[in-house]
């Protein structure tokens, strides 16, 4: 029940029955214990006349969303002109020249320039978030959800290997689409193919460990965690999931990331923390680059019984996992 001002108070007089909690304290004069509690706001539009302004306590504003879509929109040009200083360098450098797109694909396909490429892509994504957190009222930890996840080992485990699984689900039913091979999926695995020591570390170090820190501290960290404060659960992780896909900018490995991104959304969600979503983050790219580097690619097996095989494989284990997830969620057991 609203708590009114003091007894006597013109035009507000004090419900019988009606108790505010101990421990708060009003204007001087005032019985501390007929004083609402600091953030209450009152259902009159304006403290009554004479009333001291500075003791009038306003409700606490929905916090600002302004700010995400400004940070995402200034991640996507800082993204697309590093790729043209980038090609502009090559070019200058001799490597390539700018009316010859083979040669520029060549030349970034260079270990150390795509590596080079990659280090500088997730320092401008994830950099982006760290000083974004940084500016806010928030405390830095809370404003990019660093806290330990409230999630027990078995959930985090589940969610780790179901990001793993709904990755080869989700290639799995693109396979079966009607798509020509190529873009950016393709350049990567001729990229990675056949890496042994060194690069393969390195590919590791940069696509498996640090790369998917730098977009969870940008996509699961800071905008998911705002949009989640103003708008819900829901609306966050979709609208999220969709600048998660746009910045991959590929006809086919951006709806893969908005689908992904769903899943990432869900687990950091659920923990109320970006590590779990991190941590299969980490597993399915290192996986990934593995495979790649292996040869074990799916090339070829589009409409086949082995993709198909797949994807029944992929999507029994995901369905454990969200089960995992969900129904043995902890808190939801306390309910």
């Amino acid at each position: 029940m609203p708590y009114p001002p003091p007894p006597g108070y013109p035009g507000y007089p004090m419900p019988p029955g009606v108790v505010p909690p101990p421990g708060y304290f009003g204007p001087p004069g005032f019985p501390p214990a007929v004083y609402p509690p600091p953030g209450f706001a009152f259902p009159y539009p304006y403290p009554p006349p004479g009333f001291p302004l500075g003791y009038w306590q306003e409700g606490p504003r929905p916090p600002r969303v302004w700010t995400v879509f400004v940070l995402f929109a200034a991640v996507i040009v800082a993204l697309l002109g590093a790729q043209v200083v980038a090609v502009v360098g090559l070019c200058a450098a001799g490597y390539c020249t700018m009316a010859n797109e083979q040669e520029i694909l060549a030349a970034i396909s260079r270990p150390p320039i795509y590596l080079t490429l990659f280090g500088l892509t997730f320092g401008i994504v994830g950099g982006s978030a760290l000083v974004a957190a940084g500016l806010s009222r928030e405390k830095f930890k809370a404003r990019l959800s660093l806290m330990m996840p409230a999630a027990r080992w078995w959930r985090i485990l589940a969610m780790t290997v179901g990001c793993i699984a709904c990755s080869w689900l989700v290639m799995g039913l693109i396979q079966l689409l009607p798509i020509k091979p190529g873009g950016t999926l393709k350049m990567l695995e001729e990229m990675m193919t056949g890496a042994r020591g060194w690069l393969l570390f390195a590919q590791i170090l940069a696509i498996g460990i640090i790369g998917p820190l730098g977009e969870e501290l940008l996509f699961r960290g800071y905008i998911q965690t705002r949009l989640t404060k103003r708008w819900g659960p829901v609306a966050s992780i979709a609208i999220t999931s969709v600048f998660f896909g746009l910045l991959h900018m590929d006809p086919i490995q951006s709806p893969y990331a908005a689908l992904m991104g769903v899943f990432l959304g869900y687990s950091a969600h659920l923990s109320k923390s970006i590590w779990p979503a991190y941590y299969g983050h980490l597993a399915n790219n290192t996986f990934s680059v593995l495979v790649m580097a292996f040869g074990a690619t799916d090339e070829g097996m589009a409409g086949t019984s082995e993709t198909l095989v797949l994807i029944g494989i992929a999507g029994a284990v995901l369905a454990v996992c969200v089960f995992v997830m969900v129904f043995r969620h902890p808190e939801r057991r306390k309910e």
